[in-house]
């Protein structure tokens, strides 16, 4: 394309998607980091456009960078090839197309001998597919850089700053990028969780906090990308199942964070210089008999509760049994806040089945018919509220091994306890330290 023809598609390009955006000159120069002053002279088409210029100006205005160089008068058509060139590279875009997953962009780019082509970071989720044509090339972010040589495929975020890094030979290499929730030259709409691809839905659901729950099909292609997704966030977890189509897995999105580091361990240590003189060790995994039993001798120090039912009654036995000033020390699982029975169910089930998803390696696929789709759809099912737990799973009162903070210290101070040390040492990332997990409390008798 000659560069005055491209100098007048960028001017009136730029020129609409401003005022659409409401920027004046000033607002986009300042959001792009270019001269107020090349800004003017490219909405007037006296400049020829840099390639770093144009990614600077197509972010700012979040729009795919093809929107810029493409006639606007058909959008979803190219009449003729556009190229941008720069020191480093040369760039043809040689397609774009817009459709149910978004706008995708195919360019041809190729590099001199042992160039680097540096490039910013894309929107949330826009992920690229890179094909070697000729020589080698690194591709991807300079902490995670790939390399492909003719005929290898590369997929990685482009959402980070990345690099395309030829060989000694130069390189020629095929880049498709995709912008999953940008569908057309108008404002980009928000699709709903069924319609969205998953760069799409991992960006709106990691971005935006949302607690959708997102399920879909992607690209075998993909699966190192949601690996690493999953290791960055702290908020939501990605779930590969295979398909009866080998190229495609099932993914599932789930409101459900990284567990934090295990301090269970150093928590034990901690509490153990609160068991100096006469105590006694309660290890039942799940059953109260051992302090309920009326002949057990009174004026104990200490008792170390682990894993048992935390009954009124036990708290009761215990500050019977305990010296004046004796220690009580609890291990236990405590479940999320409630203030329902609708929610203690809830959170129960959302708990017991989080534990067990947890048990699955955050780098495997799960097999067609394995358990493990069923405690994860259950887990869906309790989450969205769409489908009723397994009656095997319900119950119909309260059950003292699955109690929340709140009800576990307020048997504490019923029974004569007040509360000297709190740890939660384990369980899912979270910015209380009420939530659920493992908790460590000393209570100490008044």
């Amino acid at each position: 394309m000659e560069s005055n023809v491209l100098q007048h598609i960028v001017a009136k390009n730029l020129r609409y998607w401003r005022k659409v955006r409401k920027f004046t000159v000033g607002d986009l120069a300042n959001r792009a980091g270019v001269a107020k002053g090349t800004l003017s002279q490219l909405e007037r088409g006296l400049a020829n456009p840099t390639l770093d210029t144009l990614w600077a100006l197509a972010m700012a205005l979040n729009v795919p960078f093809g929107t810029l160089i493409t006639p606007s008068e058909e959008p979803d058509f190219l009449p003729q090839v556009s190229e941008v060139a720069d020191p480093m590279s040369h760039t043809v875009l040689l397609d774009r197309n817009v459709g149910d997953f978004g706008v995708v962009e195919i360019y041809h780019m190729t590099l001199g001998p042992q160039r680097r082509r540096q490039a910013g970071a894309h929107p949330n989720g826009v992920f690229e597919v890179v094909v070697g044509l000729e020589g080698s090339c690194g591709v991807g972010p300079d902490s995670a850089l790939q390399y492909l040589l003719p005929g290898d495929v590369v997929t990685f975020f482009a959402d980070r700053e990345h690099s395309y890094v030829s060989g000694a030979g130069g390189c020629h290499i095929v880049v498709l990028v995709f912008y999953p929730e940008l569908r057309s030259n108008n404002k980009p709409e928000i699709p709903n969780s069924e319609s969205l691809s998953w760069p799409g839905a991992w960006a709106r659901a990691s971005s935006q906090l949302t607690s959708e729950v997102f399920s879909g099909t992607l690209s075998v292609t993909l699966q190192k990308e949601v690996w690493r997704a999953n290791a960055r966030s702290s908020t939501h977890h990605t779930f590969l199942s295979d398909t009866t189509e080998p190229a495609f897995y099932r993914f599932d999105i789930i409101p459900m964070g990284r567990m934090i580091g295990n301090k269970e361990e150093t928590t034990r240590k901690k509490l153990a210089r609160y068991t100096e003189g006469e105590g006694l060790f309660i290890e039942p995994k799940g059953t109260d008999e051992a302090i309920l039993a009326k002949e057990l001798e009174s004026g104990w120090n200490w008792l170390y509760c682990e894993d048992v039912s935390l009954s009124r009654d036990l708290f009761l036995r215990s500050a019977s049994i305990l010296a004046d000033d004796g220690r009580l020390i609890v291990i236990t699982h405590l479940i999320d806040p409630y203030f329902t029975f609708e929610e203690y169910q809830r959170n129960r089930l959302l708990y017991i089945y989080g534990l067990e998803l947890y048990e699955w390696s955050d780098e495997r696929v799960v097999p067609v018919g394995h358990p493990i789709r069923q405690i994860l759809q259950n887990y869906i099912g309790v989450w969205t509220k769409k489908n009723v737990a397994p009656t095997t799973e319900n119950c119909s009162q309260e059950d003292d091994q699955w109690i929340d903070a709140t009800t576990l210290i307020r048997r504490a101070g019923d029974a004569g306890f007040r509360m000297a040390e709190h740890y939660r040492v384990s369980g899912i990332w979270s910015l209380s330290e009420w939530s659920s997990g493992r908790h460590a409390f000393l209570f100490v008798k008044n």
